[in-house]
């Protein structure tokens, strides 16, 4: 799910939204402020802006969606951004991942409105906006299902049920709850090797990064997804619950895994698993290619049009000279070049697919 969050409405924006017809590219904002999910990139210290338990894998940045207007909800304002740390690492078993496959791939999740725990605010009116979309509309929000299979919510500004604290106070039962919560849709507790909480709000400060306050609104659980140590990227299930155990900000993107690209990851994995193997894979690598990187299964973000493709590349943050810089046209001001996630395939061949 890479680029820039997709306009979904017409009452409100937050940000730069794009419409692409009916699908979303990424439907993931939160009051303002935005982040991509799904770049590798996002484990540099630098894009730390929300807290993993020690349950799972990776530092991920993450927001989730205040407002998406063809759902027909407005957008609250806010004043800051969301405030987080980093936490730990772990993966599944391998007893545990191999009982996820299913034919040899991976069970996917699909959105079933019947247990939906939204907050609609009222008794929701289906809307059959045409193309493969639809939506059901409250009194305080709305949620819309993609063709793609997206499943988004999100509230109006205003709604009484922003107010309303957390469900707990405590990441690790927030995480499982909305485990659980998903789990009821079809997504598999074995494809869950952690999870992560974004905590948001609004705050002030002054440009130069004094005098700073925050308060905090509350904090939204993501799960990870990954088979046997190998993450997946694309895939989205991420609630915020409140006291009155319904969400005020939910989405779900959990497509198959076909057998082949399974089978391709484990494969790709084991030939890096010893030191021999991942150097000679390394020599393949250009210079900017040799830090820590690690085998990822990506496949068709929400927002794609195209049929749904799955893939298996090797992912590493390009590795920059600390004095490295570019020159800034005839002024000969040095602008830092910042790091890339970089994409190679089984045989150490650039990847550029935008997924």
């Amino acid at each position: 799910m890479h680029g820039e969050v997709a306009a979904i409405g017409n009452r409100a924006e937050l940000g730069r939204w794009r419409g692409i017809g009916g699908s979303v590219v990424q439907a993931q904002a939160r009051a303002g402020w935005y982040a991509s999910t799904r770049a590798v990139a996002r484990s540099s210290p630098t894009q730390s802006h929300r807290a993993t338990r020690p349950v799972g894998g990776r530092q991920l940045l993450f927001a989730s969606a205040a407002c998406a207007t063809a759902l027909g909800c407005t957008a609250p304002v806010a004043s800051g951004p969301g405030q987080n740390t980093s936490g730990a690492e772990a993966a599944a078993s391998d007893t545990t991942a191999a009982a996820c496959l299913v034919d040899g791939g991976l069970a996917g999740a699909t959105y079933d409105i019947t247990k939906s725990k939204f907050a609609f605010g009222s008794t929701p009116t289906l809307d059959d906006a045409g193309g493969g979309f639809v939506r059901w509309v409250g009194s305080d929000g709305a949620l819309g299902i993609w063709t793609s299979g997206t499943e988004l919510g999100v509230m109006n500004a205003g709604a009484p049920e922003w107010n309303l604290p957390d469900w707990s106070s405590d990441p690790a039962a927030s995480a499982a709850h909305v485990l659980a919560y998903f789990e009821s849709m079809g997504v598999e507790a074995c494809q869950v090797p952690g999870s992560g909480a974004t905590y948001f709000g609004s705050g002030t400060g002054m440009a130069d990064g004094g005098s700073t306050s925050f308060t905090s609104n509350g904090s939204t659980a993501e799960l990870e997804r990954g088979y046997s140590g190998i993450r997946i990227n694309e895939s989205l299930a991420y609630a915020h619950f409140e006291s009155a155990d319904t969400t005020t900000s939910e989405s779900l993107y959990w497509p198959a895994i076909p057998a082949d690209v399974v089978s391709a990851a484990i494969a790709f994995q084991a030939a890096l698993a010893t030191p021999a193997g991942l150097a000679a894979y390394q020599a393949l690598l250009p210079p900017d290619a040799q830090g820590d990187g690690q085998v990822v299964i990506h496949h068709s973000s929400s927002g794609s049009q195209g049929p749904f493709a799955a893939g298996v590349t090797y992912d590493v943050v390009s590795t920059v000279p600390a004095d490295a810089g570019q020159a800034a046209g005839d002024s000969g001001v040095l602008i830092a070049i910042e790091p890339q996630s970089l994409s190679f395939d089984a045989n150490g061949n650039p990847v550029s697919t935008a997924w």
